[in-house]
Parts: structure tokens; C-alpha cells; sequence
């Protein structure tokens, strides 16, 4: 495994590493150690290569997002994201999260943050 060179981004830092004929994207804790977020190849995929894992998560009752809603989109400062009743802020690195107190506001919120009206 080949050591990666720390880069910054707007939801904090992260590297790439070498791992064999695979790379791996790694993001840092808040305890300074590295986790590691997805693992790809740069081999060249059809779209429809996607097709058995998108119905999955679309229709499996194990999947999150058949259990949940959720509405997240990237800002530029990091990340907004609306899990259920949860709305998670990341700004610069720093992550915030709290609980809505009504349907009321999850709506409003979804409207303000996400541009969506229900």
C-alpha cells in the first residue's frame, strides 16, 4: 500500500491511496486517524453494469433508502443532508447535527435548503 498525500476539501481532508490495482479514498477523523470511504478502479463500466445494485437499493427492504427519507446535495462549503427528521450540516470540516421538532419544519426546510415543496 502506497501512503497518500493529505488534500483538503470542503468536508475536511482526505487522500488517495494505491492498493494494489485498486485506489482507495480515505477521509480523517476527528481523532486524526483515516477511514476509509470508497474503493474503486478505473476500469471503464456501461451504465447498465448498475442495474442489479439500483434495483436493490430501490426496492429491497434491507436498504436504507427504502427505510428512510433522505435529501442531501453538496454546498460550498461542505454538505446539507435531511435523514428522516435529522438535519446534518457539514461546514469546513465541522459537522453539526439536530433533530427537527415538527413535520412543519422538515417541510420548511426541505423548501429552504433543498429548493423541494411538497
Amino acid at each position: 500500500m502506497k501512503s497518500g498525500q493529505e488534500q483538503l476539501d470542503p468536508t475536511g481532508p482526505f487522500q488517495l491511496l494505491q492498493i494494489g490495482e485498486r485506489l482507495q479514498l480515505d477521509k480523517a477523523e476527528p481523532d486524526d486517524s483515516w477511514r476509509p470511504q470508497y474503493s474503486f478502479s478505473l476500469q471503464p463500466r456501461r451504465l447498465e453494469d448498475f442495474a442489479g445494485m439500483c434495483h436493490y437499493h430501490q426496492t429491497s427492504p434491507e436498504s436504507s433508502f427504502t427505510q428512510n427519507s433522505i435529501c442531501t446535495r453538496a454546498t460550498a462549503e461542505g454538505r446539507i443532508t435531511l435523514s428522516g427528521m435529522k438535519l446534518i450540516v457539514t461546514r469546513n470540516g465541522r459537522r453539526e447535527e439536530r433533530i427537527l421538532s415538527s413535520e412543519d419544519e422538515r417541510i420548511s426546510t426541505l423548501r429552504e435548503n433543498f429548493g423541494i415543496t411538497l
